[in-house]
Formats: C-alpha cells, sequence, structure tokens
C-alpha cells in the first residue's frame, strides 16, 4: 500500500508540475508596451530557483527596461540570460534580477517580486494573456493592500508605487 500511495503521489506531483511549467512557458520570451516615446521592455526565461539548500522550484525570472518621454528611467536587461542557479541571492539586494514569478492559471504569470529600480521596493505584478491570444497580454502592476512598512515603530501604509505603467498590454515580439 506504502508503495502504491508513493507512485501516485508522485505521479500527481509530476502533473501539477508540468502543467506549472507549460504555462511558463507560453511567457518566455520578449514582451514589449510602447506608447509614444514611452516603452517597457519585459524579458522573461524559465530557470531554477534555488530557495533554501536542497529546494528548488521553477521559476520565470525576468529583466525589465522603462523609458518614458524618450529618457532612460530604469533598466535590468544588461543582466538578461544571468543564471539564478549559479549567482542568486537575496532579491532585496539584487538588482540584477527584477521580476520572480510563477503560473497562477492556464493564461497568467503571478509576479511576487517586481524589484523597483528607481524606488529601491517590491511590488507585485501580473501577466495576463488577453482572451484568445497567445502573444498579448494585460500587464498589472501593484502594491498588495497589505503591505506596510515601519515608521518610528508605528506601521503605516507605504505610498510610495512606481511611476511604470501600472495597467498596459503588452505584445510578444
Amino acid at each position: 500500500m506504502k508503495k502504491l500511495f508513493f507512485v501516485f503521489l508522485t505521479f500527481v506531483s509530476c502533473a501539477c508540475y508540468s502543467q506549472d511549467i507549460t504555462t511558463m512557458d507560453k511567457f518566455v520570451g520578449t514582451w514589449r508596451w510602447v506608447s509614444n516615446t514611452d516603452t517597457l521592455t519585459i524579458v522573461l526565461q524559465r530557470q531554477n530557483l534555488y530557495l533554501n539548500p536542497g529546494i528548488s522550484r521553477v521559476s520565470l525570472v525576468g529583466w525589465h527596461k522603462y523609458v518614458k518621454a524618450g529618457h532612460l528611467v530604469q533598466s535590468s536587461l544588461q543582466y538578461v540570460g544571468r543564471d539564478e542557479t549559479v549567482s542568486h541571492t537575496d532579491v532585496t539586494t539584487d538588482l540584477k534580477t527584477t521580476l520572480i514569478g510563477h503560473a497562477k492559471t492556464t493564461a497568467s504569470i503571478w509576479f511576487t517580486t517586481f524589484w523597483d529600480l528607481s524606488l529601491h521596493s517590491s511590488s507585485f505584478a501580473s501577466l495576463t494573456f488577453l482572451p484568445g491570444s497567445t502573444t498579448q497580454a494585460t500587464w498589472k502592476l501593484s502594491k498588495d493592500s497589505h503591505w506596510k512598512t515601519t515608521t518610528n515603530g508605528s506601521p503605516t501604509t507605504t505610498s510610495s508605487i512606481s511611476e511604470l505603467p501600472k495597467n498596459v498590454i503588452l505584445t510578444k515580439l
């Protein structure tokens, strides 16, 4: 009975894991939004992230570049292709990889980390395919409504939020 349970558990784990990878693979690549002289470019790759010694998870990692009115605001694109399995550090001190996410549904990715290079703070982001599309997706950037900072020992809601576009449609290049 123990062997049967183990085989069943392994099969269930692999089936869920494969679906997650399949979803993430649909988002791998370069995405861009353009509005006049403003552009947001995001590059996503699937990599293993080591959460703790001996524990890893396949994740989407990414980098971004934002140009506003023709002027570069922030960019981590110079680090595209950086292997997280070799050079991973705590994302709050590592400005090289600015996006880390996982499949939320079969049509969306939830980025638990979007590192804003200008504010030096983390936000949440999501990328969701438009209905019937695999080349256009809605990008949403937000702070968690429960996210708090401490000022003089008292919790306060942060008012800083990125100047990057919050709700736009990106196109896969």
